[in-house]
């Protein structure tokens, strides 16, 4: 009984449910105005696109501003990714790289030539939004849009498919 005493209390293997009320409060004082900087904007962007539509901040630094379209009939927006596999098809082929290397929609707005890095858009996620949610040091932006995603009814099938988790089981195990 005594070694029991010693030990530790248990680990509880469930994750905290995040409330993003007050990261929602912050995005929605941001406004979308001509005075509001373009830095806050982008980031305002980052966050939105990021929950939306399940992506990390590697993916949101390879969307092209040219693939970015309203459709006219619904009001929806469209945008591509560019998959790792035509990053390599740059790298081999650098003549290419003078058309994506203003293309892309999201650029430092003190130098538009150059794009923003994953690491930054990661900073400014959780600097400026998942920190306002919750105090968990390991919350990335992608198990928090898709734990999001689940609790409002997406199917799991509809968060695994658009490949951002390796299989169901993979966002069973190490993010439920």
């Amino acid at each position: 009984m005594e070694s029991l005493d010693r030990q530790a209390p248990p680990i509880s293997i469930h994750k905290p449910k995040i409330d993003l009320t007050p990261t929602l409060i912050y995005v929605r004082s941001i406004v979308s105005h001509y005075s509001t900087s373009v830095s806050l904007l982008q980031q305002k962007l980052a966050f939105l696109l990021a929950m939306a539509a399940l992506l990390r901040p590697s993916d949101l630094v390879r969307i092209p501003f040219s693939s970015c379209k309203v459709d006219p009939s619904d009001g929806c927006r469209h945008f591509k990714v560019i998959v790792p596999k035509v990053r390599r098809l740059l790298r081999d082929h650098p003549h290419l790289q003078g058309r994506m290397a203003n293309s892309l929609l999201f650029l430092h707005a003190n130098n538009i030539r150059k794009p923003v890095v994953s690491h930054t858009i990661s900073s400014w996620l959780h600097h400026n939004f998942i920190s306002k949610c919750t105090t968990e040091s390991c919350v990335s932006i992608r198990s928090l849009a898709s734990f999001t995603a689940l609790g409002n009814g997406v199917s799991l099938q509809d968060i695994v498919s658009p490949g951002n988790w390796a299989s169901s089981d993979t966002f069973q195990q190490y993010y439920q």
